[in-house]
């Protein structure tokens, strides 16, 4: 309440967040990955319209090339599919703010970075091979016209499954409309 007795809302005080409509508790998701073997720490964050996961280990227990795919398929055994990370990183330690708490826009900054250097991968790949097939590009600005989203960003995420990123089935069925009329079909 303030001075004038009217309550003021500020902001959610649990870590709860929505995607594609459905309530999820950040922490749920990081209790269970810290209850794989080798996890030390995890913390869960929401970015643009999915999750993603960070995580300290022991180098001892959990060191090998595949560990966030086996990281993945030991969440997929306790958690649904809506509340499964689109990406899960190693970090070495949580860098905290200034109110002990884990910062999370400097694991934004991690993310992007990581994102940044996936990218342009995937442009050098585009610019050398994909760019050059009409029908990719068609695809990328048939998506562009039913979701707003921004050609840098599709770019960006080509490799993640479409539902991460807001493309549901209605969408899927706007865009096989929409290549439809263009005379093209998808299957």
């Amino acid at each position: 309440l303030n001075k004038k007795e009217c309550i003021i809302y500020l902001d959610r005080v649990d870590n709860q967040v929505k995607i594609n409509g459905i309530r999820i508790e950040l922490d749920e998701v990081s209790k269970y990955i810290e209850e794989i073997n080798g996890i030390i720490q995890s913390h869960t964050i929401k970015i643009e319209n999915s999750l993603v996961s960070f995580y300290t280990k022991n180098n001892h227990i959990l060191n090998n090339e595949n560990e966030q795919e086996y990281i993945f398929n030991k969440m997929k055994q306790f958690l649904p599919e809506y509340m499964l990370p689109t990406k899960i990183i190693h970090v070495k330690e949580f860098k905290l703010n200034s109110s002990s708490k884990v910062d999370n826009k400097f694991l934004l900054e991690i993310y992007n970075k990581i994102i940044d250097d996936e990218n342009n991968k995937c442009i050098e790949l585009i610019d050398n091979e994909l760019i050059h097939d009409k029908n990719i590009n068609l695809i990328i600005d048939c998506l562009i016209e039913i979701t707003m989203l921004e050609k840098d960003f599709l770019l960006k995420n080509i490799n993640t499954e479409l539902k991460f990123i807001g493309i549901d089935s209605i969408k899927i069925i706007q865009l096989q409309t929409l290549l439809n009329k263009r005379k093209y079909s998808i299957s």
